[in-house]
């Protein structure tokens, strides 16, 4: 019987569905799991006035604004005023001094948006099962969507170096790659506004989840028996020490979003037991506190 008890729920055994979360977070604090967004939006005249301030010194105020303008970067940018203004006047002050081109626009922007979550990482054990379910819902429709566009994120040979690997070497695995994809890009960005917003409604309204428990557990379960019935997992479960090989045919970003398809029928309540459990977790303290310390220096 498989072991879904919340120290197991990344295991080795459980390559892909760690592997799904981690491109849900499109590179949040070091790559982990997944997860949301909205309700708690900073208000529209405070940030008005904020953005008029901070603006005023600025040779272009308007280039940020002009270079992220889709709806998604621009929901990026309202967050990340809220919730982090200092690295938003960086960014501000980055766009109006240089020209920038897009592969060094999206690596701006995907480093500003991993550091930002690593220093709020310690709130995100408060999202609530709602804002979680946005964010999957959201990654569902991208991985889907990817699934089709030929990204090396969608390629399971991408991810046969941590084949069986522990999950924190696959977390720090994760924050090493170089999303700066143009494929994956909207995808990544609409991911990196999500996450943003889910640590602006943790911290205006913070859900206080209690502890995990044995019927979480059994939820939990049936969840994991359904994804690792799919075709493609048994594959990968069943390749033994040769799971690197076995990856090379898969295409992740597809059984990602039946991975998190079934995960989003879990009751709400066990989703944010769940998820804080997760980040309760030792070794997924310490790799978030190593992400915070580097982000420091």
């Amino acid at each position: 019987m498989y072991d879904a008890r919340p120290n197991k729920l990344f295991g080795d055994g459980n390559l892909l569905f760690g592997i799904a979360t981690i491109i849900v977070v499109g590179g949040c604090f070091a790559g982990a799991m997944m997860v949301p967004g909205l309700g708690g939006q900073a208000d529209d005249a405070i940030v008005a006035e904020a953005e008029t301030a901070i603006s005023a010194p600025l040779a272009d105020p308007e280039a940020l604004n002009a270079a992220l303008s889709s709806p998604d970067e621009q929901r990026f940018l309202k967050t990340l005023l809220a919730i982090a203004p200092d690295r938003y006047i960086n960014l501000q002050q980055t766009f109006a001094d240089e020209t920038i081109d897009a592969s060094s626009r999206m690596a701006i922007v995907q480093e500003t948006a991993i550091n930002t979550v690593i220093e709020q990482a310690d709130l995100l054990s408060f999202a609530s099962g709602q804002s979680l379910n946005r964010v999957l819902d959201g990654a569902i429709r991208d991985l889907k969507t990817a699934a089709g566009s030929g990204t090396k994120y969608c390629k399971g040979e991408t991810y046969a170096d941590v084949a069986g690997s522990p999950e924190a070497a696959v977390m720090n695995w994760a924050s090493r790659q170089d999303l700066n994809d143009e494929d994956f890009y909207p995808t990544a960005m609409r991911m990196n506004a999500d996450i943003l917003e889910l640590v602006r409604q943790a911290q205006t309204n913070p859900a206080r989840h209690g502890l995990f428990t044995k019927s979480d557990e059994m939820e939990i379960q049936k969840v994991m028996i359904s994804v690792m019935a799919d075709p493609d997992v048994i594959g990968v479960m069943t390749a033994g020490d040769d799971k690197a090989g076995a990856l090379t045919t898969l295409n992740v970003c597809a059984v990602g979003a039946k991975a998190l398809g079934a995960l989003r029928t879990l009751p709400d309540e066990t989703k944010g037991r769940a998820w804080a459990a997760f980040l309760r977790r030792a070794d997924v303290r310490q790799a978030i506190k190593s992400a915070q310390q580097k982000a420091a220096t």
